[in-house]
């Protein structure tokens, strides 16, 4: 079994701590993701080194009680999202729980919000400058 160790991507990302969520504006697609607390927790983690385990545990100690299913739930959206340097694939034993299992823990944990991403696309400079009007003549 290969052990993955996920990288945060970097490249072409601007960040934005907010009191609840933390935004990162992906300026090669001009998408606006929101992480929550714990999926920012779990993406800021993602450093090469750690395993989803170990990614876990950190949290934990963060006072975050998100399990290894839920870090591996977290990082396969974040990888979906391409906020990691590469493509994860989830292990077959990674999510072992059945689905209401899994939203029993999550509830658990602080609800939806604990996992919960969002994303928006944004406009680029240009339109963005042009105010996206219509123009009367």
């Amino acid at each position: 079994m290969t052990v993955v160790l996920p990288v945060a991507r970097t490249e072409n990302l601007h960040l934005e701590q907010l009191p609840d969520e933390l935004i990162v504006y992906d300026t090669a697609c001009n998408k606006a993701h929101c992480l929550s607390p714990t999926a920012a927790s779990v993406w800021r983690n993602c450093d090469g080194q750690k395993t989803a385990e170990d990614i876990s545990v950190q949290l934990q100690k963060e006072g975050i009680g998100a399990d290894k299913e839920m870090v591996w739930m977290t990082l396969h959206r974040l990888s979906k999202l391409n906020l990691l340097a590469e493509k994860i694939v989830l292990p077959q034993n990674a999510i072992l729980s059945s689905r209401r299992d899994l939203m029993k823990k999550v509830a658990a944990a602080g609800g939806v919000f604990v996992v919960l991403t969002a994303t928006i696309a944004a406009p680029t400079v240009a339109r963005a400058s042009s105010g996206g009007g219509v123009l009367i003549g």
